[in-house]
């Protein structure tokens, strides 16, 4: 109990890893919402500010929902 506790820091190819991993995860969120504007922008022919008001939108609830959920 009385150690004193360090933050854990990455280091080399645990560092490498982990900053992969991460680009993944952000690579399919970018898929996915490009996918969902041109579906809105030239299928269902809705205009692309709407469009991008809209997914904005969705991105700001999606960052303090995560916060707050601790997703």
């Amino acid at each position: 109990m009385g150690a004193i506790n360090t933050p854990r820091e990455l280091h080399g190819s645990r560092l490498l890893g982990y900053a992969i991993g991460q680009f993944g995860l952000i690579l399919t969120n970018m898929f996915v919402s490009v996918f969902i504007f041109q579906f809105y922008v030239y299928t269902i022919n809705l205009d692309s500010i709407l469009t991008s008001i809209g997914i904005s939108i969705q991105l700001i609830f999606s960052a303090f929902s995560s916060i707050f959920l601790g997703l």
